[in-house]
């Protein structure tokens, strides 16, 4: 199974998280991944296949307000790799799913990075987008996991509640982030 070369945009820019301008051409930005190789693998005709599994790029320590947006956008994108390949999450990524405490953003969340921001209504915000969102992850993960494909694409891709969960918890990461340098 492959899914279409945008998703690998995605994934190329979300590891990135930079200002570069984004290339339109799409093999060009395929090949050019900063990311592990492995990762993903473009065949002669256009096809991107996944050769290692998801959570092992998504599992990353969070330190900063970016690297929760950019691990954020990762777990969309393993939702979506799931769902358009045909393939059930692991068990870890499962796991993670339905714990959000077990989740890299709720780690960075309590760990000693964002100390000085926990008595801030944005603090309580993130938290609270988080646990959200998490329930949201948890249905489409049930339905990957049932073999509900294309169900859980047509969640995943839907304005309201997912897309909508997944840019409120973005833009209360980034107001927390901007809370903190005022």
């Amino acid at each position: 199974m492959s899914y279409k070369p945008q998703l690998a945009v995605l994934i190329f820019y979300a590891d990135r998280m930079d200002d570069a301008a984004i290339p339109t051409d799409e093999r060009t930005c395929i090949q050019n991944l900063s990311f592990p190789a492995n990762v993903l693998q473009l065949s002669s005709d256009n096809e991107v296949s996944r050769i290692m599994p998801a959570e092992s790029y998504i599992a990353k320590t969070v330190e900063n307000a970016r690297d929760a947006i950019a691990c954020h956008v990762r777990w969309k994108i393993a939702l979506v790799l799931a769902a358009r390949m045909h393939e059930p999450l692991s068990e870890r990524a499962t796991r993670s799913i339905h714990h959000p405490e077990e989740c890299s953003i709720r780690k960075w969340l309590m760990s000693e990075h964002t100390q000085q921001q926990r008595g801030r209504p944005e603090y309580r915000a993130v938290l609270n987008q988080h646990t959200a969102f998490h329930g949201l992850m948890r249905a489409i993960a049930k339905l990957i996991n049932r073999g509900e494909y294309e169900k859980a694409e047509e969640l995943i891709n839907a304005a309201d509640p997912f897309q909508n969960a997944s840019i409120a918890l973005a833009n209360a990461i980034m107001a927390l982030d901007r809370s903190t340098v005022s």
